[in-house]
């Protein structure tokens, strides 16, 4: 069974595919996501809220957080509804591992 991780990080496509031997093959969708440009999006969108997540100038790379805590629940309100919309559509098929650590933000 092959295995994606969804883990957001700062820099890189919130969804990382594994190979058969769980072997890194990179930050990204697997082609049967294609077809559900939805879950997609909410990739996408889970991506651009956390970059935000952070400051990162010339001289400054750091965690700066949500502005609100109402930011805060939408954010972990869309990482849910994306992680239901994952395990309906590659279930079958993937491991989903959930790596997001809502607990830590």
């Amino acid at each position: 069974m092959r295995t994606v991780r969804f883990a957001p990080e700062y820099g890189a496509y919130p969804l990382w595919l594994m190979d058969e031997s769980d072997r890194l093959i990179g930050p990204q969708p697997p082609e049967e996501l294609g077809t559900h440009p939805d879950i997609l999006a909410n990739l996408d969108r889970i991506e651009d809220i956390y970059n935000s997540l952070f400051i990162d100038a010339e001289h400054e790379f750091r965690w700066k957080g949500f502005d609100t805590e109402d930011e805060k629940a939408e954010y972990i309100a869309l990482v849910g509804v994306t992680l239901t919309r994952l395990k309906e559509v590659l279930g079958k098929e993937y491991r989903i591992v959930d790596h997001t650590y809502l607990d830590r933000l």
